[in-house]
């Protein structure tokens, strides 16, 4: 059944690729003008409920709209829906072409400067054979494609894969929509959308990434690298990846910690690449965090890169490969308020118990004392008496005593209650990790750690 499958998703990619060379058809849908214009408005006013249900009646015709998605996403921002907000723009840039991201994200960010929130226009996309045309043209005739970091030159070779991997992508799509049980509804939304990425999705993102925000969200200038081929399903990787896990998040939380925001909220989608000698790579591709978050998720990618921790399981036979993460800000940084929290409480149970030990002991220093005067007291008295019994020989009298009993309290001491919580630990000393930050932190530690992000 498997390889019918197969069979019939790349008949139906060839069938896509024919329709699209003698229809000439754009690779993707173009958005409703009109609409868009209407949800503006209701945008620009902010009235969000409204310019939402008129793209929820979009997404019902016109599910695998990108741009409809990219809109919800950034208003479910508005409205503080954080993480259903991170869904709709990690499925927007999984639908929309690479320029149309590049073109929103430039948008976004000069409305970010300007102060002034706006929806994004969507480019006039050109058809697909011009696009290939251009790449191709570029190629071969010694065209530099673009300008690199620095001011240097770079050569782009195209990716010969990527028209083929779009194909597939669609004639999949082509067969879920033929399936009635897979057919989505409510908005051409379901959790799966987001949640669950094929091997062409995932290089997909590898190829936007080197366009979505290369200066800000990527880790390192060579960008996340593409590879074909997946870890087994074994055990030893299975350890690898929850090891990793933990350890990023240790990193992560530390950065937080030092750098968080007090409005605890914003999530994150990344797409990674490591290879076999700990090169690790990211690159942020849908995000609903600010600036400062980003930076926290960057400088984490960077610190981890080449630690002991990313060392392939042994006879490991892929040489690297891709993966994505998602990460909840606002559920590790509501974790380090609480642990900050319980830490000043405990600092202030501490400083009760010392000073209520200080009283106990003033008050004990003060008892001892008055024992020590009614000692002397009762001494002085007795000498007296037998003074006056010497003077007075013949002269009997009864001398009644009067003691006086100093009563001494037991102190009590004050414990402080410790946490119970089983500590997730991140490190607020200092700003960056100087070498391995895990040199010196044995696996059974690192194991030993929960995982936050679930």
């Amino acid at each position: 059944m498997r390889v019918k499958s197969k069979l019939f998703a790349s008949f139906c990619a060839i069938l896509v690729f024919c329709c699209a060379l003698f229809t000439c058809s754009p690779a993707m849908a173009e958005p409703d003008q009109h609409l868009i214009e209407k949800v503006k408005a209701e945008y620009e006013k902010g009235d969000y409920e409204s310019a939402m249900n008129l793209l929820i009646k979009d997404m019902k015709e016109n599910p695998d709209n990108g741009t409809t998605h990219y809109y919800m996403g950034l208003i479910k921002n508005e409205m503080g829906e954080d993480l259903p907000a991170l869904a709709e723009l990690e499925l927007a840039a999984r639908l929309l072409p690479a320029e149309t991201l590049s073109s929103f994200t430039n948008q976004a960010i000069s409305s970010v400067k300007t102060g002034k929130r706006k929806l994004p226009e969507p480019p006039k996309h050109k058809e697909w054979y011009e696009a290939m045309a251009d790449s191709v043209n570029q190629f071969f005739s010694g065209t530099p494609a673009k300008e690199g970091e620095g001011g240097s030159t770079q050569w782009q070779m195209p990716d010969m894969m990527a028209g083929f991997d779009d194909l597939y992508r669609q004639a999949r799509r082509m067969v879920r929509n033929q399936d009635k049980k897979k057919k989505r509804k409510h908005g051409g939304y379901q959790s799966w959308a987001a949640t669950t990425m094929s091997m062409a999705d995932i290089q997909d993102l590898v190829r936007k990434s080197k366009v979505i925000n290369p200066d800000k969200w990527a880790s390192h200038r060579d960008g996340v690298q593409s590879f074909r081929q997946s870890p087994a399903n074994t055990p030893a990787w299975d350890y690898w990846i929850s090891r990793f896990t933990r350890s990023f998040q240790y990193i992560l939380m530390s950065h937080l910690a030092k750098e968080g925001e007090i409005r605890p909220y914003g999530s994150v989608a990344c797409i990674f690449s490591i290879d076999k000698s700990g090169n690790l790579r990211g690159h942020i591709y849908a995000s609903t965090a600010s600036a400062r978050l980003n930076r926290c998720l960057i400088k984490t990618i960077r610190e981890l890169n080449h630690s002991r921790i990313l060392q392939f399981p042994r006879n490991a036979k892929i040489t690297g490969y891709n993966f994505q993460m998602r990460w909840d800000f606002g559920k590790l940084l509501r974790y380090i308020a609480y642990v900050r929290a319980v830490k000043k409480k405990q600092a202030e149970l501490l400083k009760l118990q010392e000073e209520e030990k200080a009283r106990l002991i003033a008050r004990k220093k003060a008892e001892a004392e008055i024992l020590a005067r009614e000692k002397a007291k009762k001494a002085k008295e007795k000498r007296l008496a037998l003074l006056r019994k010497k003077a007075r020989e013949a002269q009997t009298q009864y001398v009644r005593k009067a003691d006086v009993a100093g009563q001494v309290l037991k102190p009590q001491e004050l414990k402080a209650r410790q946490l119970t919580l089983k500590d997730v630990p991140f490190n607020e000393t200092s700003d960056t990790f100087n070498g391995d930050p895990f040199s010196t932190i044995d696996d059974r530690t690192i194991m030993s750690w929960p995982e936050l992000n679930r």
